[in-house]
């Protein structure tokens, strides 16, 4: 067969446009506390062929009605590579919440700290802490007295402290008893008990009275 002509030429092909997949989402802590924050997370990950960049849009609600959008830019992402995008969200509003970002679903929750129960001043008789005023007492008697609080909480643990803890005597003398424990502060956990301890000499017959301001912050 005769040779007629011959076809020369050339054309491009285009590498495959950027596109872009999230995975991992991460929400730390699960359970966060009120007007405490919430660490969200997720790897965005350039699947393409050609480099670019990406938004990726966080969005929630709960179920009280609060409402979360936040965006996060990526910068400019080579094939293969990733990103991790990240939002720390201060929590001020109680709530059961699920989010999503980018089809990657995650639910969290916010609770509010349930504050611990003060007990009472109690009294070591033996190895009994009893309440002070269920307990009689003669002059002269050294007693182990202690501030007494418990935590409801099954979830948190609180710091407990106790400031400016005094007692007045029958004339309304300002006693200040003397500090056993290693601290006017101690934690309790959940569910948990603590004492803060002081020794008191009773050098005066009648009526007694004991002060000082108790603080607290959950853990």
């Amino acid at each position: 067969m005769q040779e007629l002509d011959r076809m020369v030429g050339n054309f491009e092909v285009d590498a495959a446009p950027a596109r872009f997949e999230v995975s991992n989402l991460i929400i730390t802590p699960i359970e966060v506390k009120l007007h405490e924050n919430v660490s969200i997370s997720a790897l965005v990950t350039n699947v393409g062929g050609s480099e670019g960049a990406h938004t990726v849009w966080l969005s929630g609600s709960s179920n009280t009605g609060a409402t979360i959008h936040q965006s996060y830019a990526t910068g400019v992402l080579q094939p293969g590579k990733s990103e991790t995008a990240s939002w720390s969200l201060k929590m001020d509003t109680l709530g059961q919440y699920t989010v999503t970002v980018d089809g990657q679903v995650g639910t969290f929750s916010v609770l509010e700290a349930v504050k611990p129960a003060f007990v009472g001043l109690l009294v070591k008789v033996g190895t009994i802490w009893s309440p002070v005023s269920s307990v009689s007492f003669t002059v002269g008697d050294v007693v182990e007295l202690a501030t007494c609080w418990q935590n409801p909480s099954a979830v948190h643990s609180w710091q407990c402290s106790i400031e400016d803890f005094l007692l007045k005597d029958p004339d309304g003398l300002t006693v200040t008893p003397t500090l056993l424990s290693a601290s006017n502060t101690a934690t309790a956990g959940p569910g948990g008990v603590v004492y803060i301890r002081y020794q008191v000499t009773f050098n005066k017959a009648g009526s007694w009275s004991y002060s000082g301001k108790l603080k607290g912050k959950v853990l």
